[in-house]
């Protein structure tokens, strides 16, 4: 007869903390990324542009540098890979070019929380997840994908009249 080992206790280390941190974070980015195009009607935001495939999702408050907005959603925007980073004019190579996609609300938004503290926790990596799952699970129903698809035009129109006047 064969006797069974106990089953060994995983011991909580230092290390063991930060490899759970490291997956919430990786989870929590895919989340806002897919939030973020949903959130722009899954369209690149550049007005007259309509690409619909191989969207990026950027962070306007750079995701090194601002752990406050790192997963929040209205720090991002819906680009195609070439208004992302490969036109002249594109996120990664102007900021004006940034400047030009955003509201006055998103800006005072941004401005407003950009310099907010922020520890990165199992609690508050589990807490974003899953408020970007809601996002992302609201926005599955019939109803709010019209409705963000009218969202995206709306803000198209006013970025166009703004740079108009």
């Amino acid at each position: 007869m064969k006797i069974k080992k106990p089953k060994k206790v995983k011991k909580i280390t230092k290390a063991s903390i930060k490899k759970n941190i490291r997956k919430l974070q990786n989870k929590a980015l895919k989340l806002w990324s897919e939030a973020v195009k949903i959130k722009a009607g899954n369209t690149c935001c550049v007005q007259g542009c309509t690409v619909t495939e191989r969207l990026n999702a950027h962070h306007i408050e750079a995701y090194a540098t601002c752990k406050a907005l790192r997963y929040d959603i209205r720090n991002g925007l819906c680009c195609c890979p070439g208004h992302h980073k490969f036109f002249g004019a594109s996120c990664h190579r102007s900021f004006c070019f940034v400047l030009e996609l955003l509201t006055l609300d998103d800006i005072e938004y941004l401005t407003a929380h950009r310099k907010d503290q922020v520890e990165f926790t199992i609690e508050y990596l589990q807490a974003k997840i899953t408020e970007l799952e809601g996002i992302i699970n609201e926005s599955r129903k019939p109803d709010a994908v019209s409705a963000a698809a009218g969202a995206t035009e709306r803000n198209k129109t006013s970025i166009a009249q703004e740079s108009i006047s």
